[in-house]
């Protein structure tokens, strides 16, 4: 009878544990829709890729390869490659979730300062695959030159707006929010062409390698 007792205890509680796991891949699902390739190009980052794929009138571009888009700003140089089958081994829906709450949060945050105008200082957010390996000690911007297929060498460079106080004070907030959610948190450019702004990246790792934040968008005159 105890023997009984305690296996229709044991039973109880593993259902209740089942009972209480979060479905996250129906979580997700039902906060953000399905995840899904842009293949329109349509997202703000995806819009991002295509201005920045094609050439400008100096005929140059940022990237040297196309590269993969998905509708949470998920981009890739691998065609073949999607964030479910890169998370899958690692953080699986929960990381893919974390991920897109992160980016959700620097939309909000940017929504004053991501106007394609000369006047602004665009910004949209995206996340990239990364070896798990940059995670051990801050990625270089050679790392990242490859990682993205850049065309030019990224640099270190510090962030500013021209002295737009708004733009200046969103900026901040934006590296005080990567700073708490993710790690190694890099400040990057990419100098091509005669572009009022230069395409600049502010980032951080996630624990799986995961590369999360925000880029400009190119402006030529």
């Amino acid at each position: 009878m105890a023997t009984r007792l305690v296996f229709l205890l044991m039973t109880m509680a593993l259902v209740g544990a089942a009972m209480g796991a979060t479905d996250w891949e129906a979580k997700y699902k039902h906060d953000f829709g399905s995840l899904e390739a842009d293949d329109r190009l349509a997202t703000p980052t995806g819009k991002m890729v295509k201005e920045w794929l094609s050439p400008n009138w100096q005929n140059t571009s940022v990237f040297a390869h196309p590269l993969k888009v998905w509708n949470n700003g998920w981009v890739s140089r691998d065609a073949g490659e999607n964030p479910v089958s890169w998370e899958q081994p690692r953080g699986g829906w929960e990381e893919l979730y974390a991920q897109r709450e992160i980016v959700r949060h620097l939309s909000s945050a940017l929504e004053n300062v991501t106007d394609t105008s000369e006047a602004d200082y665009p910004l949209v957010a995206f996340i990239s695959p990364a070896p798990a390996s940059f995670h051990e000690e801050a990625i270089t911007p050679a790392d990242f030159t490859e990682l993205m297929g850049l065309k030019q060498a990224a640099g270190p460079f510090n962030v500013t707006c021209g002295g737009t106080d708004n733009c200046e004070q969103v900026l901040g907030r934006t590296l005080e929010y990567l700073e708490q959610h993710t790690q190694n948190v890099q400040q990057l450019t990419v100098l091509a062409g005669d572009w009022v702004v230069f395409p600049t990246f502010l980032f951080g790792q996630r624990s799986d390698g995961t590369l999360v934040g925000v880029c400009s968008t190119e402006i030529s005159t």
